[in-house]
């Protein structure tokens, strides 16, 4: 009982978070950020994909869309992954990605091909 409060606690702790708009204090520092037509550009490199289990997949055209870092507000928020229904029979998710390049770190979303 005590471990269920404790991780009830923690999960209304964290959907507070997601919902403030992942506002933060970043102590003094900054990470420079341009956006520019959709473009997302970092000047820090993001952290390493967390590991996530899927499981078995729950109907017949749904594919294992994996999480990704998000820069917001000077803050790496992790978007956690979930099952999406392909847009058509034979539709394959490209998985969006961090790129390093003389700019910084951009960012190339995922898409349906």
């Amino acid at each position: 009982m005590k471990g269920e409060t404790i991780k009830l606690i923690l999960l209304l702790a964290l959907g507070s978070f997601f919902v403030s708009g992942c506002h933060t204090g970043d102590g003094g520092r900054e990470a420079a950020v341009a956006r520019a037509a959709g473009e997302t550009v970092v000047s820090e490199a993001p952290p390493p994909p967390r590991v996530e289990v899927s499981g078995i997949p729950p109907g017949g055209r749904v594919v294992w869309v994996a999480g990704y870092w998000k820069h917001c507000r000077n803050l790496w928020v992790w978007v956690p992954g979930g099952w999406q229904m392909s847009p058509y029979p034979g539709a394959v998710w490209r998985a969006g990605h961090w790129d390093r390049s003389e700019r910084g770190w951009t960012w190339t979303p995922g898409r349906w091909d």
